[in-house]
Parts: C-alpha cells; sequence; structure tokens
C-alpha cells in the first residue's frame, strides 16, 4: 500500500488537485413525465384513457460540487473532473452526475 501511494505522489503532483462548487439559475428545467390513467363510461362500455403531462419548470436554485485534477502547461491546460448538480429548492431531484476531460488553449501567450 505505502509504494502504491508513493508511486501516486511521484507521478501526479497534488497540487493541482481541486474541489469546486458553486449556484446557477436556469430558466428551464429537465422535462418530468407524469402518467396516470382514467376510465370513461359510454354507453356501449367503458373505456381507458391513458393520460400524461409533461413539466419543464426549472426548480432553482442548483448547487453544484466538483472533484478534479488540472494540469497546467505554458499555453494550455487539460483537466479531468467529476460532478453532481441538483436543485437545493426541492428532494424529488436526484441531480445529474457527470464526468468530463476538457483542454484550454491560450494562444497569445499564456497566464503568466
Amino acid at each position: 500500500m505505502e509504494c502504491t501511494l508513493a508511486a501516486l505522489i511521484t507521478c501526479f503532483n497534488l497540487s493541482g488537485l481541486y474541489v469546486d462548487s458553486g449556484l446557477s439559475w436556469q430558466d428551464v428545467g429537465e422535462p418530468e413525465f407524469h402518467q396516470r390513467a382514467g376510465v370513461i363510461n359510454h354507453d356501449w362500455g367503458a373505456q381507458t384513457v391513458l393520460y400524461r403531462d409533461v413539466t419543464i419548470g426549472p426548480e432553482n436554485p442548483y448547487g453544484r460540487i466538483s472533484l478534479g485534477y488540472e494540469v497546467e502547461f505554458r499555453s494550455f491546460s487539460w483537466r479531468v473532473e467529476a460532478s453532481h448538480i441538483s436543485s437545493i429548492a426541492t428532494n424529488e431531484d436526484r441531480g445529474i452526475n457527470s464526468v468530463s476531460l476538457s483542454a484550454r488553449w491560450f494562444p497569445f501567450g499564456g497566464r503568466r
């Protein structure tokens, strides 16, 4: 275990590890589908009808938490990040989990 941890520290600079969080407000929410059944009685018998509703209202505000690792070079940087976004206003939102790989290029020099 100690050898594996030492190899990890040697290969990766731990100063690139970060935790990020924030709040956001959205103008449109995620679609939410509801379905219910109803029975309509006719003179000739009963008919079963399905009713479907779609709700797309936002549940603002949304909270975000991320854990990532970023490596910076002179004119570009790359990062890998795992994040979770969910509504703070309601407990019914299961949220969205994601993993991303991104690169940023500074064409006119760099940040330093």
